[in-house]
């Protein structure tokens, strides 16, 4: 074998390793790749959707931490999105504390996709119904009414809870005023919309209280929605349309045969628009007051 012929031979043996080598950077570089940009976070996501859709919290909080645990490339958008859907759940439970926590990493960590001033009133939401949660159903104090609101100009979260104190009052008006106050340095969320129409409704006031109800509706954020469509409910039973009440009241029935409030109403609702017949419930408190008021 001439000298030149080792010469080659060497020569493509050393390609075969360096090709070999690029091959196997490659390899390892895919699936390095693969491992960051494919995981189960999305499929843990879409189980939390549809448990959130199904009205089972539990598990759709248990499943959107272990997507939002899950480390994957490019999912920072979704994360979003997913830990949206967990402080909504988490409210949806009443862990006002949990939610209150979830809105504050949303607001580092949005990039503009969300609105943040929506994500403020949230929070504040969170952080108004946890002290309401904790402090109890007791009728406060003038000192306490004072207290909250000197200190709500400069927190504007207070003015929830101001308002939760005059509902214990039993001063809606005041109640009313208190939210107004809020929504002048805060947009609106389905919360304050719930609370505005629940006030307008307990001062008589039908037309502005569907209004509000409208407004609660088109709200980006769909936490208290339910509440919304109880209201409608009981806007509509005041203007003394009982058939068509009970129309509205049957068909949130079916979207929510867990809500008690809605079950009593249509119940009652049912014995009027059926007077020859025997009641759907007849443990049912007809009228009972579930507004929360």
């Amino acid at each position: 074998m001439s000298e030149r012929t080792r010469r080659n031979q060497a020569r493509i043996r050393k390609l075969i390793v360096l090709y070999a080598f690029i091959a196997l950077i490659v390899i390892i570089f895919i699936i390095f790749f693969l491992s960051k940009t494919m995981s189960s976070k999305e499929s843990a996501r879409e189980e939390g959707i549809e448990q959130f859709r199904n009205g089972n919290y539990e598990q759709a909080i248990s499943a959107f931490q272990r997507s939002l645990a899950e480390e994957q490339w490019f999912s920072s958008e979704m994360d979003l999105d997913t830990r949206m859907y967990l402080a909504t759940a988490f409210l949806r439970t009443e862990r006002f504390r949990d939610a209150s926590d979830c809105y504050k990493k949303l607001l580092e960590e949005n990039d503009g996709t969300l609105n943040n001033e929506l994500i403020l009133s949230m929070q504040e939401t969170a952080d108004a119904r946890a002290v309401i949660k904790e402090g109890g159903s007791g009728i406060p104090g003038d000192e306490t009414i004072e207290r909250l609101k000197k200190l709500s100009g400069e927190q504007p979260y207070l003015y929830l809870q101001l308002a939760s104190a005059y509902v214990r009052k039993g001063d809606a008006a005041a109640a009313r005023e208190a939210l107004q106050s809020y929504l002048s340095v805060r947009p609106l969320n389905t919360y304050v919309a719930a609370e505005l129409s629940t006030a307008y409704l307990k001062e008589g006031k039908t037309a502005e209280a569907k209004e509000m109800i409208e407004k609660g509706l088109a709200c980006e954020d769909g936490t208290y929605v339910e509440l919304l469509e109880y209201n409608s409910l009981v806007a509509a039973e005041a203007d003394g349309d009982y058939e068509a009440s009970f129309a509205k009241a049957e068909e949130l029935h079916q979207r929510y045969p867990e809500n008690e409030s809605i079950t009593k109403e249509y119940t009652f609702l049912y014995t009027r628009t059926h007077p020859n017949t025997e009641p759907v419930n007849p443990n049912n408190d007809a009228l009972e007051d579930n507004s929360g008021y």
